[in-house]
């Protein structure tokens, strides 16, 4: 009797520390608070000389507070805006190229970011190319007025995304002038399209 007991107690303990280590690790990790604290990325193992005044652990807390999202570039303060990493530049846009192919005006722009040239066409049609030899047209799009709906394609092209403002192309250089020279204006919507053979 006092054996299965024994055997009992030692299953019962047995099972409730492989619940306590299967809680452990399926707990997920806090966001570091200090970018000087073990796992940030001011942290030195070797005798933390990665941050050995307070002002360092000050700014450790500010970058970690940055890099968690919870802190602006703009809003970080100067006296610690060295431990920041360099800011992302987004590349200018291309001029534009302007063709007229059997009264059909195209104007495209290239963008260096995704090595890609945008183009709008003035029959309400635009599509992204990728500029690196063997790679495939990305994007199909039809320019729709506001109040138009996206119309199913044929071909094999898929809707990609709801309709969005024209507007996200000023991103890639178009400008409201270029819009005008089309036949459309900022309130058009473009209908973004997978093109045939691409996913």
């Amino acid at each position: 009797m006092t054996k299965r007991v024994f055997i009992a107690g030692l299953i019962c303990l047995l099972l409730a520390g492989m619940n306590v280590v299967t809680a452990q690790e399926a707990t997920p990790e806090p966001s570091i608070e200090n970018e000087c604290s073990p796992g940030g990325v001011l942290y030195r193992e070797e005798n933390q000389d990665g941050c050995p005044t307070e002002w360092h652990w000050k700014a450790g807390w500010y970058l970690a507070q940055y890099n968690n999202g919870e802190l602006s570039r703009e809003d970080f303060p100067d006296e610690f805006a060295e431990t920041l990493p360099p800011p992302i530049e987004i590349p200018p846009p291309s001029p534009p190229v302007i063709t007229d192919d059997d009264g059909i005006l195209t104007i495209c722009h290239f963008y260096s970011g995704s090595m890609s040239d945008y183009c709008l066409k003035s029959n309400f049609t635009g599509t992204v190319i990728s500029t690196i030899p063997d790679q495939p047209t990305l994007f199909f799009f039809l320019i729709i007025p506001r109040t138009g709906t996206c119309p199913p394609m044929s071909d094999g092209h898929g809707l990609r995304v709801a309709p969005r403002d024209i507007t996200g192309f000023y991103f890639y250089g178009f400008t409201s002038e270029e819009y005008a020279m089309l036949g459309f204006d900022e309130t058009y919507l473009l209908c973004e399209y997978n093109y045939l053979g691409n996913w």
